[in-house]
């Protein structure tokens, strides 16, 4: 795994390095026209991890819904606009180009592959409500410093991560009204004790 650019992908790739996903990672491989494809991308057959990470600064301005719009279109939106061009990107390659432009691992053939979108937000310090869902173009798993960190701490095999993602769309996919207060370490827990 190459080493990120900036703090906040260079906690995402420590949180990678020290958890089973240093196998199967690559920090901000390039993608067309050598550009970032996404912060971290993870390949381990047959699944793909779109990792995209942002740290925006929830600013002041005296109206706490107009601050928390802003966060959440340059946090979140921000991301999910990342992640959706790189899956469209990772759909004409064969393979992984990392950030050294070598070549990496191949792409799980189209047939086989399953994509998982996710979205690490930072900076919004326990004061916005993160959203995650189906922004359009595939369910995106929208995650914070601390959620991120835990999860992957917990679900420490790369089948377990998957099948966690998988289960957490699955339920939001099904229909089912849930009503369910608190942090994505709780519905973790709630996960766990199932």
């Amino acid at each position: 795994m190459n080493k990120p650019v900036n703090d906040s992908e260079e906690f995402v790739y420590q949180v990678c390095h020290k958890s089973f996903l240093s196998l199967w990672s690559y920090a901000n491989p390039r993608g067309k026209n050598s550009k970032e494809l996404c912060d971290i991308l993870i390949v381990c057959e047959p699944d793909i991890i779109i990792i995209s990470v942002k740290d925006i600064k929830l600013t002041d301005s005296g109206n706490i819904e107009v601050d928390w719009q802003r966060w959440l279109r340059k946090a979140i939106e921000g991301s999910v606009d990342q992640i959706y061009g790189a899956e469209k990107r990772i759909k004409l390659t064969s393979h992984v180009i990392r950030s050294d432009g070598s070549q990496g691992l191949p792409f799980p053939s189209s047939d086989v592959r399953r994509i998982h979108r996710v979205a690490v937000a930072l900076g919004g310090d326990d004061k916005v409500p993160i959203q995650f869902g189906d922004f359009g173009k595939g369910f995106v798993h929208v995650f914070d410093r601390v959620s991120f960190e835990t999860i992957l701490r917990e679900l420490d095999t790369i089948t377990d991560f998957v099948q966690y993602l998988i289960d957490k769309e699955d339920l939001y996919h099904s229909g089912k009204q849930t009503v369910f207060e608190g942090y994505e370490e709780d519905l973790l827990g709630y996960y766990q004790k199932r």
